[in-house]
């Protein structure tokens, strides 16, 4: 296994932690839309 540098740690949790965020993002403005039509029925 090659040793890994802290500079491209740093990039994969920086690419993780983004990709976890837009997933959240996603995911909860996905919620608030179900919720407004289940409430406007």
């Amino acid at each position: 296994i090659p040793q890994m540098s802290p500079l491209l740690w740093f990039n994969l949790f920086m690419m993780f932690s983004i990709t976890m965020i837009m997933i959240n993002q996603i995911m909860f403005f996905s919620f608030n839309n179900k919720t407004i039509k289940m409430k406007k029925k």
